[in-house]
C-alpha cells in the first residue's frame, strides 16, 4: 500500500496516510489542527498539508468523536499515550493518584486511622471510649485492692484465733472456746463481709474492661462468684456469730447453717459437706480474679503482670488445699468419740498455716492489684 508522508501545517508533526486519502480533510492527532491531505510528492522533503480555517466537520461517530478516514495515521498514538511525549503539563496528577488534599501523614488509609495508631480517644462501637473504659477498670482495681486489705485484716485475726485454739488444744485438748476467741472471730468475720461488699463493687467496674483475651468473661464470673460468697459470709459466718453456738462456725463454716449437737455428733456430716463447698467457693474468687489480671496482662502486653497473676493463682490453690486438709482433720476430731488431743493439735497447726499462707497471698495480691492499676492507667 502506497503511503503519503507529509508534515502538519501547525505543529510540523510527520504524518503518514494511505495514498487513497489524498485531498481529503483530516485532523492532526497531536495538535488537532484541521488540514487537507496533500498528494504524494517526489521532492526532497515531505509536503506540508494545507491548513483549513474551519475545523473538520465530518459525520460523528456513535461515541461522539469525529469520523476520520478509514485509513488512520500510522503514527497516531494509542489512548494510553505517554505524558512526556505529547503533554507539557507534567505536574497534572493522573486519575488514580490520590489528591494532595486527601493525603495525611498520620493516616495509613484514606478516611481511616492508621491500623497501628493507639487512638484511645476514638469512641468504641458501644459509644464509650477506651479511655473511659480503662478509667472504670482502674477504679475497680482500686476497690478490689482496698477489699483485699480489709480481708487481710480478717486473715490476721483468723491467725490469732488459730493460735488461741492451739493453746487451748495443748491445755485441754478442746477447740478453744474462750471469750477472746469469740470476740476476735466475730470482728474478723465482720471484716470479711465488709471486704466482700467492697470487692463486689470493684468487680462491677471491672466489667467495663475492653473485651480482649477473655477479660470480660472472667470479670463477669468473678462478679457472680463474689456475690455468692457474700451470701455465704452472711449466712454461714456473720449471722451465726450472734448466736450462742456461733463459736462452732469459727471452726467449720457449715456449723453456721446446719444444726449440730456436740454431744452425739449429729449433723456433723452435713456441716462438713457445706463447709467444703463454702471454702472452695471462697478461694475460687481469689483464683478467678487473678486469672482476670492474667488476661488483662496479655491484653495490654504486660508479660510481667500476667506471670505474677498466674503465680497468685497457683499460690491460692495451694492455700485452699491446706485449708481443706485442716477442715478434714477438724471433721475427724468432732466425729470421733474420744476427741484425741494430738489430732486437735495437728488440725490447729494446719489451720494456722493455712491462714498465714492466706495472709501472705493477700499481701502479694494487693501489690499485684496496684501494679495492674498502673498498667490500666497507662492504657488510657
Amino acid at each position: 500500500m502506497d503511503l503519503i508522508t507529509f508534515n502538519c501545517s501547525s505543529c510540523q508533526q510527520v504524518l503518514k496516510v494511505s495514498a487513497d486519502n489524498a485531498g481529503k480533510q483530516a485532523k492532526c492527532p497531536r495538535c488537532g489542527a484541521a488540514m487537507i491531505i496533500p498528494a504524494a510528492s517526489a521532492g526532497q522533503g515531505p509536503p506540508v498539508a494545507e491548513a483549513l480555517d474551519n475545523p473538520y466537520e465530518g459525520p460523528r461517530s456513535p461515541r461522539g468523536g469525529s469520523r476520520y478516514p478509514e485509513e488512520e495515521f500510522s503514527d497516531r498514538p494509542a489512548r494510553s499515550r505517554r505524558r512526556d511525549e505529547y503533554d507539557d503539563d507534567y505536574d497534572r496528577p493522573s486519575r488514580s493518584r490520590r489528591r494532595d488534599t486527601d493525603y495525611d501523614e498520620d493516616r495509613g488509609r484514606r478516611g481511616r486511622p492508621d491500623r497501628y495508631e493507639d487512638d484511645y480517644d476514638r469512641p468504641a462501637r458501644g459509644g464509650m471510649s477506651l479511655t473511659k473504659k480503662w478509667g472504670f477498670v482502674s477504679l475497680g482495681l482500686l476497690l478490689v485492692a482496698i477489699s483485699a486489705c480489709v480481708i487481710a485484716g480478717y486473715a490476721a485475726m483468723q491467725s490469732v484465733t488459730d493460735v488461741l485454739r492451739l493453746v487451748a488444744s495443748f491445755r485441754t485438748g478442746g477447740g478453744g472456746e474462750g471469750t477472746a476467741f469469740k470476740v476476735i472471730g466475730r470482728i474478723g468475720h465482720g471484716l470479711a463481709f465488709a471486704g466482700g461488699i467492697t470487692a463486689l463493687v470493684g468487680y462491677v467496674f471491672c466489667i467495663f474492661v475492653p473485651n480482649k483475651q477473655g477479660t470480660l468473661v472472667l470479670a463477669i464470673i468473678a462478679l457472680s462468684v463474689g456475690g455468692v460468697n457474700l451470701i455465704f459470709n452472711l449466712l454461714c459466718k456473720l449471722i451465726p456469730m450472734f448466736k450462742p453456738e456461733g463459736v462452732f462456725a469459727l471452726l467449720m463454716p457449715g456449723f453456721g447453717m446446719v444444726t449440730f449437737n456436740p454431744f452425739d455428733g449429729s449433723g456433723i456430716g452435713g456441716a462438713f459437706a457445706l463447709s467444703i463447698f463454702v471454702i472452695l467457693f471462697y478461694y475460687s474468687e481469689f483464683i478467678i480474679f487473678p486469672l482476670f489480671l492474667w488476661a488483662m496482662g496479655h491484653a495490654v502486653r504486660a508479660r510481667r503482670l500476667a506471670g505474677t497473676a498466674m503465680g497468685i493463682v497457683i499460690f491460692a490453690s495451694i492455700v485452699a488445699g491446706i485449708q481443706l486438709l485442716g477442715l478434714i482433720l477438724t471433721f475427724v476430731f468432732f466425729s470421733s468419740s474420744t476427741h484425741p488431743k494430738g489430732l486437735a493439735i495437728v488440725s490447729s497447726i494446719i489451720q494456722l498455716l493455712a491462714d498465714l499462707g492466706f495472709l501472705g497471698m493477700l499481701i502479694w495480691y494487693i501489690l499485684v492489684l496496684f501494679q495492674s492499676r498502673n498498667y490500666a492507667a497507662e492504657s488510657r
